[in-house]
Parts: C-alpha cells; structure tokens; sequence
C-alpha cells in the first residue's frame, strides 16, 4: 500500500451509535470505530474496492445498514457453529448408497481377506489417472536429481508415514467426536464420495477384527473453505486428526518434523512479497509498464491426494465412520440399506497429517523447473496454488502451456475447475494486486477476517477476567 487511507469524518459518525448483536453478548463498536473505519473504508462501495489511496466521497460513505450486512457477512464466514450448521444443511436431504462400500467387501472376502493386496490393486486401478512413474520419467532430466530419487520412490512404492520405534497404534474411539455429531451427514457424504475416486477402501468391521488389532486409528475433523469471494466451497474440507489420539500414539509430533525434512526437504514457500518483487523485476527488464501486464491462477485439483501411501502406512490410517440414524432410514426407504459403522483406510495422503506438506514440497519444486522451464513470464508455486505473471501478449499462452504441464504429471484431472484466467487483478496470498493502480492492499476476504477475529470475537468473558484464549492462538 502506497500510504494510510484517510478516514472520512462521516464515515465515523455513521457508526458513533452501532451496537450489533451476534449470539453471546452484544458488542459495542463505538471504541473500535477508527480502527475499523480505516481498514473499511476502501473496501466498500465498490466489488473490488475503490482506490485505497483517496478520501472517499458522499457517494460511497457507508451507511449503518451496510455496517451491518458486512458485519453480518463476517459473522457467516468465520463464526465456527454458522459454518457447521450451514455444512450440516447442505447434507441433510443426502441419500448413501452402499454400493461401493458393498463391493469392497465382497471383493476382501473374495481374496481371501487379503487387505495389503486389495490395497496394491486398488492403487494400481487409478494410476493412470494421478501421478505415476511414467509421467515422472518424462520430466527426469528437468527435475533435481535428489528430488526425482524422491519422487521415485513415492510413485513405486508410495509415501511412507515413519513413526517413532515404539510406536503404540490407536485403537478405534468407541465414540463419535461432538464435531462429527453436528455436522450430521456431512463426513458421510464426502467420504462416499472419496470412496467413488478411490481415495479410500471402506470395510464393516465384524469382518476385519484381526486387523483392527494392528491399525493406527484417528478421528474426523472439519473446516470451513471458502473461495475468495467468501462463498462456500464443498461445504466445507474434511480432515483426518492424527495428533490428538487417545490410548495410543499419535503419527503427528514435533521430532516427526525433523524425520520428514530429512525425507522430502524443506517446504519451499513463498509470499507475496518474493511474488511483487520478481513481478515488478520482470516488468522493468523487459520494458513493459505494470498496466501491460497479466496475473493468472491456477491449481492442482486433489494436491495430496496424488501421493499413495505405502501398505505400512494405510494401516496407519484408518478411520471410523459412523452412518447417522437418518441416513441409514432414508437409504433403507430406497431398499439400500447401510452399515451402522464403516472402517475407511486411506489410499492417499490427506489433510491433517503433517508429512503431507514436507511430501508435496518435493512436487513443488518440480513443478517450479517443469514449467518456469517452457513460460516467458514469472511462476511463483505456493504448496498446489500456482500464481503466474507475463505481459498481456504472452500471458494466456503461458497459463496454457502450464495447464498442460500439469496435467502431463498428474494426469488428466490435473487442474483445479477454478482457475483465474490473465486479468489485471486478484488476489494473490492474501493480498488483493490491482495491475492498473499499481497498488496492493489486503484482500476484502482477509480484511473481513481481521474485522472477525479482532473486532468481534470476545477474548475475554468479562472486564478483568482472565482471557478465554492466549494472542498465538487468536492469531
């Protein structure tokens, strides 16, 4: 940002008067009213904002009605039980269907009960869709000799989750997480849905008692996912929890960081300072003025879960999944009836285990050398999200020419349906660049969130009590 927006007196007195009511306690904004004016005011009246750097006029001086949509906004964002309960809604009408889960069993008790090969067919049947060790092989003179060693090795025999030699699984948690309660249908539904892209293998348990015994067992988490525009997105992402177990040990700890650097590397990310001074390097070497010029986005569809697991390790991840009462009546109304309890093992990497990043860093920079190697403009690759920058002449070539990289490694699945085509604004890691203004200034999506956890969230339960949570946390 080029300097302090200025606060409009009006805009002030606008809000001198608001208290506005969440469920809790009121919140009074009269002593807030600067700070939020001033992070406020050059985001409203205008989709993308107004120039950050003007006073701003009559015309645009919000009034406390649009104080309020934009309170009430932040509050179905970030408000956790506004987000699980809108999650929860969005599944209630689901219908399961057993099929698949019903040929997984079939298909483990037609071999013989052999679960580590029923994991290596299934691995076998999506290779041609994710990434695998022929389309490594065409890149193996661009990628870094360590790295393709390590790559290698995830695409024969799969990453391997280490644990310490003492290492005493989890069992099952006999009961639900209240989390997973409230979310209704919700794991349900994407868990069928990971089943149908073989993520996972899905198992009743009064089949596989033996094998329970020598499995690691985590529960389900949940959170919210959001696109930019602040618009749910799939309801939500499903997690696994591998650090807090119960009667075993958990595979996520902090001398497990040491142990996954040393496998895969260090995590290359970026920020948008290292994007906006190579941006602003490429512009001036090549002699184009910034208005000229062309940011596009791009994203690998299903990041993590290119990366197979080893035998070893999908027996370190299992799951316990619990069909709620209603789904179970709605699929038996149908003549479909379902299982009470499910046993999941997950095929792929997922989100909550912490060796994923340190595993796909090594895919980061890859990608980096793969496609830097064939665009004329900048890449900047932050875990799967691929920011690009080129003159307007060569900009869309150079997303093509990256699109068809990604899907050469990972298949044809490879990119993400939201893709931001060359333009002359967006947000990029949190900031909102605007090409034409030449300016940079938090996204609305990131100031909302500031208004949120800053200005609504009470840290403390009365005057002079001690805080609910410490500063780290709220962070």
């Amino acid at each position: 940002m080029q300097g302090t927006p200025v606060v409009n007196a009006r805009y002030i007195v606008a809000m001198q008067d608001i208290s506005v009511e969440f469920p809790g306690d009121p919140y009074d904004l009269v002593n807030s009213a600067v700070a939020i004016a001033e992070l406020y005011l050059p985001l409203l009246g205008h989709p993308s904002g107004p120039d950050p750097h003007t006073v701003a006029n009559a015309s645009s001086t919000p009034d406390v009605t649009q104080l309020r949509q934009l309170l009430a906004r932040a509050a179905r964002e970030f408000d956790k039980g506004k987000q699980i309960a809108a999650a929860c809604s969005a599944a209630a009408d689901f219908i399961p269907d057993p099929t698949i889960p019903n040929a997984h069993l079939a298909e483990f008790l037609g071999s013989g009960s052999n679960l580590d090969g029923m994991i290596l067919r299934h691995q076998q049947a999506h290779e041609a869709s994710r990434f695998n060790l022929q389309r490594l092989q065409l890149f193996k003179e661009v990628i870094a000799p360590d790295d393709y060693r390590r790559l290698e090795i995830i695409a024969v025999d799969g990453v391997h989750i280490p644990t310490k030699a003492d290492f005493k699984p989890a069992p099952p948690n006999p009961k639900p997480r209240l989390l997973t309660e409230r979310l209704g249908n919700t794991h349900l539904k994407h868990f069928l849905q990971a089943m149908a892209r073989g993520d996972c293998i899905a198992l009743e348990p009064d089949f596989i008692r033996d094998i329970i015994t020598r499995c690691a067992y985590m529960d389900l988490n949940w959170v919210d996912k959001r696109d930019e525009f602040g618009n749910p997105v799939d309801k939500g992402r499903v997690c696994i929890d591998p650090t807090n177990v119960e009667g075993g040990d958990p595979i996520n700890s902090p001398e497990m960081n040491l142990i996954w650097h040393e496998m895969y590397g260090t995590i290359p990310y970026t920020d948008v300072t290292d994007f906006v001074s190579t941006m602003l390097m490429h512009a001036e070497e090549n002699h184009f003025p910034l208005h000229e010029g062309r940011i596009w986005k791009d994203d690998v569809s299903n990041a993590f879960g290119q990366m197979k697991f080893d035998i070893p390790s999908v027996k370190k991840s299992a799951i316990v999944l619990r069909v709620p009462e209603p789904a179970r009546v709605a699929a038996q109304a149908i003549g479909k009836p379902m299982p009470f309890v499910l046993h999941l093992f997950m095929l792929y990497c997922y989100f909550g285990w912490g060796g994923a990043s340190y595993a796909f860093g090594v895919f980061t920079r890859a990608l980096d050398s793969i496609i830097n190697q064939v665009i004329d403009g900048i890449l900047k690759i932050y875990v799967d999200d691929l920011q690009g920058f080129a003159h307007q002449s060569v900009a869309a070539a150079d997303q093509a020419k990256a699109q068809e990289r990604l899907r050469a490694f990972f298949g044809p699945n490879a990119v993400a349906p939201k893709s931001i085509t060359p333009c002359k604004e967006a947000d990029i890691l949190g900031w909102r660049i605007n090409l034409t203004r030449e300016s940079i200034r938090p996204s609305d999506r990131g100031c909302r969130k500031l208004l949120w956890a800053f200005f609504l969230v009470p840290v403390q339960s009365a005057p002079g009590s001690q805080l609910k949570w410490t500063l780290p946390l709220c962070q």
